[in-house]
């Protein structure tokens, strides 16, 4: 379940039961190195690539206040929601 598309489901289904002012923390998100980043587990410790997320929501919601703060092995990151808006999901499929 470390893998973006996880992620992106998680992301869509969080927007859609927030309101305006509604924030997420995301964890796991800067993987050290490029075993742990991969879609295949190769390590023990394992993030997979829910860091794809970050691109992802930079792309299709310019509108979202993304902060990303390191906090050594994980990244985590804050997201301010704006109003729901189907752009991320519709693109789900592609």
């Amino acid at each position: 379940m470390h893998l973006f598309e996880f992620a992106l489901r998680y992301s869509i289904n969080m927007e859609k039961y927030s309101d305006r002012e509604g924030r997420v923390a995301i964890h796991s998100m800067l993987p050290p190195n490029f075993p742990e980043a991969s879609r295949g587990r190769m390590t023990l410790n394992w993030i997979g690539d829910f860091w794809r997320l970050i691109i992802a929501l930079r792309k299709f919601r310019p509108d979202f206040n993304i902060i990303v703060l390191d906090y050594g092995h994980k990244l985590k990151s804050r997201l301010r929601l704006g109003e729901f808006r189907r752009d991320i999901q519709g693109n789900y499929g592609s």
